[in-house]
């Protein structure tokens, strides 16, 4: 190829730079329109100023329709109580009525629990946002079914914690 350039170049490579520059030009846009897809179907960009809330509305609808996706899970795992500040600036005051609503969050929010080791800042292995809404969540359903699944979920956060802890404690040499 390079051949078929330097034949139809007379000026002593001009050409040759010119594609290559046109190719690069090229390498640049496209990488610039896949992180700006990326970030408007809801996968964790580098800012991380938004809570990762367009990722959590994203995983929020997929459990609500029954679905699960692996990339979506696994952006999930990395958030642990990130997950909670999403849902509270996502959920209205009616989709506390909505068990359908609910249920999708606690599938969120257990997901987002399930592998401590994964959540990349060390202040969001902790649940404390988390236990907050969960209690809130408790105390103002009036489906007996919700309310267990939201207590067995608070008892899943506190042994996943626990554990976490006990596992990464430095003993005493």
């Amino acid at each position: 190829m390079v051949r078929i350039f330097r034949r139809l170049d007379k000026s002593g490579g001009i050409c040759m730079r010119v594609v290559f520059l046109g190719l690069i030009f090229f390498l640049i846009t496209i990488a610039c329109g896949v992180a700006e897809n990326c970030s408007a179907q809801g996968y964790p960009t580098q800012s991380g100023e938004d809570y990762d809330v367009p990722l959590v509305k994203r995983a929020l609808g997929e459990q609500a329709q029954g679905a699960s996706f692996s990339f979506t899970n696994k952006y999930l795992t990395r958030l642990g109580d990130r997950v909670s500040v999403a849902l509270l600036k996502i959920l209205e005051e009616k989709d506390f009525q909505n068990s359908r609503q609910l249920r999708a969050a606690l599938k969120v929010m257990r997901q987002s629990f399930s592998s401590l080791d994964l959540v990349v800042v060390p202040e969001d292995q902790k649940p404390k946002v988390t236990l907050f809404f969960l209690n809130r969540m408790e105390r103002e359903t009036n489906d007996p079914k919700l309310r267990q699944e939201i207590s067995s979920l608070i008892r899943f956060i506190n042994d996943n914690v626990e554990e976490f802890r006990k596992r990464t404690r430095k003993s005493p040499d």
